[in-house]
């Protein structure tokens, strides 16, 4: 029997956040009250239309089936990337729980836990990380950029993060996205909360955008300064290197 997709519930409700109904959404490209650089002219309208358009293509692909990240490209990625690391085998890295249509994250994150690594998923609500580093949508809901332990427990049993920023302490990170190009160029859902929250990453992390293997584009996506590119594609049916350094580890 075909599984579907069945939203998590762990994200903000998406009413409160933006047009797009999507806890990374804005609602208002190129609002500068997240803290990004505000978008050039143009590149605000394109990147919308590009959301759309793929927002519409996992509406059509994705309505009978679902497909999980495999654990065997998740034990390459880790032997190859973290070859010689002391953290191989365990150590912490960013992942993310999937909402609406995103490919499953249960297989790594399980993989990742069951060898003693430390999960780190994002902390957007302001009750749980009431002290760390914020930011404002347009709808006037602030969204924490914090990070916590995964864990199944309900969100409301969870501990208050304290931690402004623990990504600095993983070495691998993985992001979700709408499309990515061959150049790393990734679209995101619009609000630029990854786009804050990279910002204080481990400059030496191995950066892994989540997709669908049709997600990968060969035309370039709009880019900006502030945009952080992705090293790897990680779909479904593989592992994609993007930048010099990924082909080199993983040839």
């Amino acid at each position: 029997m075909a599984d579907t997709i069945r939203p998590s519930g762990k994200h903000p409700a998406p009413e409160a956040l933006g047009t797009s109904g999507n806890p990374h959404a804005s609602g208002n490209p190129g609002a500068s009250e997240t803290g990004d650089a505000p978008e050039v002219p143009g590149v605000s309208e394109l990147k919308q239309d590009l959301r759309r358009e793929a927002y519409g293509q996992r509406r059509a692909h994705i309505t009978g089936w679902r497909a999980a990240i495999r654990p065997s490209d998740v034990l390459r990625l880790e032997s190859r990337l973290r070859r010689g690391s002391e953290t191989q085998g365990a150590g912490t890295v960013a992942a993310f729980e999937p909402i609406r249509r995103e490919p499953d994250m249960g297989p790594l994150i399980s993989w990742f836990k069951s060898r003693g690594g430390r999960v780190l998923v994002p902390a957007m609500d302001i009750a749980q990380a009431p002290d760390v580093e914020s930011m404002t949508v347009p709808s006037g809901r602030r969204l924490s950029i914090g990070w916590r332990l995964h864990d199944d427990t309900p969100p409301e049993q969870r501990p208050i993060v304290t931690v402004s920023q623990p990504l600095a302490q993983a070495d691998l990170l993985f992001i979700p996205a709408l499309a990515v190009d061959r150049a790393g160029t990734r679209l995101g859902r619009g609000a630029g909360w990854y786009d804050r929250a990279l910002t204080h990453r481990n400059p030496e992390a191995w950066r892994i955008a989540v997709i669908w293997p049709w997600e990968l584009r060969d035309a370039p996506l709009p880019s900006q300064a502030h945009d952080v590119p992705m090293d790897i594609v990680l779909t479904c049916k593989g592992i994609v290197p993007i930048s010099d350094r990924a082909k080199n580890a993983l040839d």
